[in-house]
């Protein structure tokens, strides 16, 4: 075979290049310390690559859960160190039942015990700001609803809530003693009474029961949760309710079926045959206003609705039950922003004025349509033009709502009926089920929180997740928070008896007194005081040894979420570990997969260097002969 000066040339440069690309790769992946730079150098190991950067980047993100879940439960934490461990003082728990105990003990003047009850008022408060802890803006104690304080922090003045509620026997308290005094505009010598009762505490005062017998405010509200408001069996039969005031001569002495609700305690006087009926459960619905700061949230704590915060709500809750609206918007809205459907509304015997225009309920509306018209016509959106308008033009102005009939069929649109569908409602529309002028149907809005389970997950490992939140109503629960405020609420209403009242009441002439003096009227004065002071203490004795022994029982759900906590931030500890040591073991994984060994790869640069330097020689020297053989 014959080689030429050409071939030889030409291998010799295929061969040199092959170098420079062989060079040009190492160099690469010296300079970016990487073994490939494209996919197309090798896809095996582009393909594990990215396998690798997705799971760092989830292990990162699953660290910041860590993080954020570990601060939230730490907040939490920190709320239930101090109600039920505490500081040197001790535990708010603690301290409650510490002052229980001494109000209950002291045999000293009334007085000490109705101070000790206003060291109780201010725990109870306390415990309130504990439920109130925030994380990041977030109330961590109320569940879904975490932009709703579990206690009210102000007053709701003009917001009303519909509130549902479950009572059985076990929440019925038997035989408790309960204390009146009248006052003078009743019976000025009535002597205060006590009674034996069985009543049920609700955490709010002066409710309406809607249809009760004697009830101010009788009448269901515009907004429903599920059915009417009352007491219902668990028959869905209605119960007997009356409402009575604390000065009603027989507010605790409800006939045996009646159930007297007193307004300025909350309580449920029951008859001597309602407590049979809580054997099994009893729903209670009612709807309170005006709420003052210190309050429980209804929102938080119950099945419950709020009239002013409704729209803002219906898009995010899960849908419980039936809720109707009949209220004006007070903003505008949109059904479909909430995934609602539209109204269906209808107005019917509607005329063409002598103008020829017939005014709508509403604008800005769709699906327009017209029936009971003589003749045929077309609609089309906009205003009449001012020349080629033809009679069966009918226009429909959006901005105004209103139809305009041309002046030669005003006739024909005479108790027509006109059928169309809003979605979207201005801060001056009225809601259509409250407008006399028009007729809507197919639209309910329901959907408020179920109160079973509000849990907060995070996912701190794929398909693994922990809860980070508790629930204000499983730490102090609203019987607790009923039982403190009613015990508070008696001591304050306390007025021990003042001997001048007295003194005058006696000494006056009858029939307004008995026309005492000297040692009769001394006489029969102390034996008031002593009587009444000995009511007295002995029902607020009563209550504080019943609260003693109820304290325990509370305390017990605290330190069971409490326990289920430390559980799950011992939980997060262990998925913190793994994600460091998963973070590690994939970082390796992946520097070995896509990483040069520099080592390895400056000893191929020197190999590489070397030989193509030695090829650039033998080509000269080659190139040398060639041209001598030329010439």
């Amino acid at each position: 075979m014959r080689v030429t000066n050409f071939m030889t040339h030409t291998n010799s440069l295929m061969n040199i290049n092959r170098n420079m690309r062989h060079m040009q790769r190492i160099y690469e992946q010296t300079t970016s310390g990487k073994q490939i730079n494209r996919p197309s150098q090798d896809p095996l190991v582009a393909s594990r690559s990215l396998r690798f950067r997705t799971r760092l980047s989830g292990i990162e993100q699953h660290q910041q859960n860590t993080e954020s879940g570990n601060a939230w439960m730490n907040v939490s934490e920190a709320a239930f160190f101090n109600l039920l461990r505490g500081d040197d003082q001790g535990s708010l728990f603690g301290q409650i039942k510490d002052e229980l105990l001494r109000a209950a003990t002291n045999v000293g003047p009334l007085d000490y015990t109705l101070v000790m009850m206003t060291n109780i008022a201010n725990l109870v408060e306390q415990i309130g700001l504990e439920m109130n802890q925030t994380y990041a803006g977030r109330f961590v104690f109320s569940g879904w609803r975490t932009e709703q304080p579990p206690i009210l922090m102000q007053p709701q003045n003009g917001i009303s809530h519909v509130v549902e509620q479950t009572f059985s026997l076990r929440d019925v308290e038997r035989n408790t003693t309960t204390f009146q005094r009248f006052p003078a505009s009743v019976d000025p010598e009535l002597m205060p009474v006590m009674h034996r009762v069985d009543i049920i505490k609700l955490p709010f005062r002066n409710v309406n029961f809607g249809t009760d017998t004697g009830s101010a405010a009788a009448g269901n509200p515009a907004l429903v949760i599920g059915g009417n408001l009352g007491v219902f069996d668990s028959n869905g039969g209605q119960l007997n309710v009356i409402r009575r005031s604390i000065n009603d001569t027989d507010a605790y002495l409800p006939g045996p079926n009646e159930i007297h609700y007193i307004i300025e305690t909350g309580e449920l006087v029951l008859g001597r045959d309602m407590v049979s009926v809580f054997e099994n459960d009893v729903t209670v619905r009612y709807e309170v206003s005006d709420l003052q700061q210190g309050d429980l949230n209804p929102l938080v704590y119950f099945n419950a609705v709020s009239q002013l915060s409704r729209f803002a709500e219906l898009n995010r809750f899960p849908v419980q039950g039936n809720v109707t609206f009949d209220t004006p918007i007070s903003f505008p809205i949109s059904m479909s922003a909430l995934g609602l459907p539209s109204f269906d509304i209808t107005q019917s015997g509607l005329n063409a004025n002598a103008n020829g225009t017939i005014r709508l309920a509403y604008n800005d509306i769709t699906n327009l349509a017209i029936t009971g018209v003589t003749g045929g016509f077309v609609i089309t959106e906009g205003t009449p033009p001012e020349y080629g308008w033809t009679s069966e033009q009918v226009f429909f102005d959006q901005a105004t709502g209103t139809l305009h009939v041309h002046p030669s069929r005003m006739a024909d649109f005479q108790n027509i009926t006109v059928t169309y569908q809003k979605d979207t409602f201005g801060s001056n529309d009225t809601i259509p089920t409250a407008n006399p002028a028009v007729t809507a149907t197919g639209f309910v809005f329901t959907g408020h929180f179920p109160m079973e389970d509000q849990p907060i997950y995070y996912e701190f490992s794929p398909g693994s997740s922990v809860q980070v939140n508790s629930l204000a109503r499983n730490v102090i629960t609203d019987m607790m928070f009923a039982d403190l405020r009613r015990l508070i609420e008696f001591a304050e209403s306390i007025v021990p008896p003042d001997r001048r009242v007295l003194e005058e009441l006696y000494s006056s002439p009858p029939p307004i007194g008995q026309g005492l003096t000297g040692d009769a009227l001394h006489t029969a004065v102390t034996n008031r005081m002593t009587h009444e002071n000995a009511m007295i203490r002995s029902a607020l004795n009563e209550r504080l040894e019943h609260m003693i022994r109820l304290m325990d029982g509370h305390s017990v759900g605290a330190t069971r979420e409490h326990t289920h906590l430390g559980t799950r931030m011992r939980r997060v500890e262990m998925f913190e570990i793994r994600l460091e040591q998963d973070e590690g073991n994939i970082t390796r994984l992946k520097s070995d997969n896509e990483d040069v060994d520099m080592t390895w790869a400056l000893l191929q640069q020197a190999t590489a260097e070397a030989a193509f330097q030695g090829a650039l020689r033998i080509i000269a020297n080659n190139v040398q002969m060639s041209l001598v053989q030329f010439i």
